[in-house]
This record gives structure tokens, sequence and C-alpha cells, in this order.
């Protein structure tokens, strides 16, 4: 016994029995976690259509939407956190491979191949679960590097065959499926397609299906065997939809949460950390653990270390990224802020030579090595080899705690930034940052317990990420951002 994940199958079920316009308002459940976009249990509306696809079904969208939305603001024009949404229409169509091919160079249709894919992905600075097959590595990559990019209402159409198991091929490009979703600042409101209604078809995909669920994804649909009789009764050409009413009641009353706008939402554990005499002895110990530290390398020195060793430009600027927010924390926590910025500055000195890339042991420790039989400060090495956890440093100081968790906050920022139609590190908003935060697939490289680790050396989630925005808009320029 299953909760149901969605009323789909069932009303198409009517459709093959005679009905031509069915829908359902109802709820839906998935095991999808708990944020601040999903709730386990939500609520949908989903209709179907006979006789109708999904370029009729576009234009009915948005004008019924338009008009609801008209409606219930009195205005076409939405505030939603720092945007304004213009929901006028025509609303934009953007095909699926097309527009990632235009945001990242990857052009997806000519990379089938598994492995290259993956490879590709990774070389992006990207992620790729190690279950995923093509289709999953395309729809993450799609999550993470496009999708967020799209903030005023579009449809995105046409997405691969391997993605979508339900829906029609297109006549012209059988590669291709007839489908769109509704996009609105970067959150799918509405999916919807042409129903594949070919029982052989069908079934052959289903267990496609079935061999990527029993290879780890469990986002694979299930085989219904019943589903497919129906099809071989006798289908009409139909086109549907679905809808998260959630998502777009917060959308409309300026919610950040889908918390805000159910009533009894799916709710994490309370965990409280008590913080022992003990430890608050041992914080009041590190307060001065850096203050009169000597360096024994200057900040051009570090530079010039580290421009002879990397010569990736994004890599060089996370560098001046981390140095930025360790000097902020630094001076939050009255350390020694030359020390804190020298050793953010040269955290990632050996990220490119091969051994260190091949054993991830190693970076940090090599580059820590060889500024130490410099003669560079202890402290500022011992923290160096810190922020990589794989080398087994101790977290013991201050200093190593905060670099730790100041590492993975410049990707976050940075992505953050560029999702602005501006990519203006200085137009982003706390308010944003504490969005993305917790939205876990955008910048999933930018790993959150890392970053909420922050909470351990007494500074909390929100002032680090204030420390960390404010300082890196201090060196916007050098960012080129």
């Amino acid at each position: 016994m299953y909760l149901r994940v969605a009323p789909e199958l069932y009303l198409k079920r009517l459709i093959v029995g005679g009905f031509e316009k069915v829908y359902e308002i109802g709820r839906q459940f998935r095991n999808e976690g708990v944020d601040h976009q999903h709730n386990p249990e939500f609520t949908s509306c989903e209709f179907y259509w006979a006789y109708q696809d999904y370029e009729g079904l576009m234009n009915f969208t948005e004008e019924m939407l338009s008009e609801i939305i008209k409606k219930v603001t009195g205005s076409l024009v939405v505030e939603y956190e720092d945007q304004k949404l213009d929901f006028s229409l025509p609303w934009k169509r953007h095909k699926f491979a097309e527009l990632i091919k235009e945001e990242t160079g990857v052009d997806i249709m000519k990379t089938k191949d598994e492995k290259e894919l993956k490879e590709i992905i990774q070389e992006k600075g990207y992620q790729v679960d190690k279950n995923a097959g093509w289709a999953k590595m395309v729809d993450d990559f799609y999550k993470v590097a496009v999708r967020d990019k799209l903030i005023q209402p579009c449809f995105v159409t046409d997405y691969p065959l391997e993605l979508e198991p339900l829906a029609k091929k297109k006549e012209d490009n059988p590669e291709l499926v007839q489908r769109f979703q509704l996009l609105v600042v970067g959150l799918e409101i509405i999916k919807a397609y042409t129903e594949l209604n070919d029982p052989i078809d069908q079934m052959d995909r289903f267990k496609k299906q079935q061999e990527l669920r029993e290879k780890g994804d469990d986002e694979a649909q299930f085989i219904d065997e019943d589903f497919v009789t129906s099809l071989e009764y006798g289908l009409p050409p139909t086109a549907g939809w679905g809808m998260g009413i959630d998502r777009l009641v917060a959308l409309l009353t300026n919610s950040h949460s889908l918390r805000e706008v159910i009533l009894f939402p799916t709710m994490k554990p309370v965990e409280q950390k008590t913080v022992s005499t003990a430890e608050k002895s041992q914080s009041s110990k590190k307060k001065n653990e850096s203050k009169n530290v000597e360096a024994n390398i200057t900040r051009d020195e570090a530079l010039e270390f580290i421009k002879g060793r990397v010569k990736n430009e994004n890599s060089l600027k996370h560098m001046l990224a981390t140095e930025a927010i360790m000097k902020g924390l630094a001076k939050e926590f009255d350390q020694n802020e030359e020390i804190w910025g020298l050793a953010g500055l040269l955290h990632d000195s050996d990220m490119e030579i091969k051994e260190a890339q091949t054993d991830m042991s190693k970076h940090g420790t090599m580059g820590a090595d060889e500024l130490k039989a410099k003669g560079v400060s202890e402290v500022i090495t011992s923290a160096i080899k810190a922020h990589n956890e794989a080398t087994g440093e101790p977290r013991d100081t201050l200093i190593k705690q905060a670099i730790y968790a100041a590492d993975p906050l410049t990707g976050l920022i940075v992505t953050t930034a560029l999702v602005r139609p501006d990519k203006k590190i200085n137009s982003v908003k706390l308010k944003s940052l504490k969005k993305k935060f917790k939205d876990k697939s955008f910048a999933k490289g930018a790993k959150r317990e890392a970053i909420m680790s922050c909470e351990e050396f007494g500074l909390p989630l929100d002032k680090f990420l204030e420390i960390g925005l404010s300082s890196m808009q201090k060196i916007a320029d050098e960012l080129d951002l």
C-alpha cells in the first residue's frame, strides 16, 4: 500500500471510459524532504482534456492564470520577495535542450554517453549523483545550472524522451516529447504534456523506468499494468497538467515558504543544543588564539605564490572570496585579520596539483607543507589543512572551524549572484541568500552541513551569511561580480 504521488493514472482511465474533461483538486504525497519549496503532503489541481495537445494547453494556461492573477491581486505585476513578476501575455517559451546549451554551452542531445556527460558536468563544477543515469544527470544539471535563472513566468518545452515516460513523442523529432513546464522564479508551478496513448510504447517505457529504479533511481516510475491495459481499450488524443496550488498561493501572497500557506505543514524536529561550562571556557580561550601571531609571509608574496600554482581564474576568485570572508570573521571575533585572511587566500594553493586532485586527502596538505617549509606560521598552515576534512586535521581552533565553514559559503554566494538578472553580487539581498541556502537543489556543491557548522563556533547561521555576503560585496570588482 502506497500513498499516491498524483491522481494522474486514475484520471486518464476516466478519459478512456468516455469522459472528455476531468479534473481533481486533492492531496498528494511525495517523500521529497522538507524545505521552503517542498512539503511531503501538498495540494494539487490536475486535469485532462480529450482531443487537446500541449500547444493548446499552453495557450489555455497563460490565459486562465493571467485572468486568475489579475482578479486575485488586482494587477498582472506581482511582487515576490525582491522581484517584480510580470504576468502580462504572452509568456516566453524556451526549448529545454536549447536553454541548457544557451546557459552552459552543453549540448545534451549530442552527449548521450553517460560517462561523457558525467565528465562534462563535473568539469563545469557540478556534482553528479553516483546512481544517476543519463536522464537524471540531465535533469539535475538543468535544475542547478539553469532553472533558478528563469525569474519571469515562462514555459520550458520539448523535453528529451528519457525525462518523461508518460508523454507523447514529437512527430518531427521522436527524441523529444510534447511536454512543458511553467516556471516562475525558478519554481515549477505546472507540469503538462500531450499524453502517450500507445500501449506498446508505454509498456516499453515503463520497463526502462523499472531498470532505472533497480539501479537506484527512486524517482523512476513503477510499472502500472492496469494503466497499460486501459490504454489497450483506447485513449483518445489527450493533454493534461498538474499544478501545485500551494506554490501558486505562496507566490501570490509573497510567502517565502510553503509552511506559511499550509495549515498543518510537516515540521522538522527541533534540536536544542546546550553549551556546557567547559565548552564556554574553551570558546573563551579561542578568543585570543591568533592575536599576536606572525604570518612570516606578506599578502603580495601570498598572491605571487598562488598565481604561480593556480591558473584557473574562477579558482583564484574563490580564494580571494574566502580571504574576504575570513577577514570579516576575524573582525567579528576580534582576531588577527591578516592571519585569517592569508589562510583563506592560500587554502586552495595545491588544487591544480594532479596528486591532490586524485587523492583528496592530500588537498590542503601539500600546499600547507610547502608553505610550512617556507617558514609560514603554523596557525595558517594548519587552518589550510582543516578546510578539507579529508586531511584528518582536527578543527580544534576557531580559525580552523571558521575556514571550514567559509570555504563552501563562497560558492553559494557567487551562484546566488549569477542567477540575478544583472549577475551582480551587490544586488543580492540577505533574504534571497537565506532562501537559496534552504533550497538544497541550488548550488549543491556548497555543502550545507559545512556552512551550518558556523553554529559550532558560536555564530548563528543568519549572522554568518550576513558577514559572508557583506565581505564579498566589498571586493565585487576583484570578483568580477
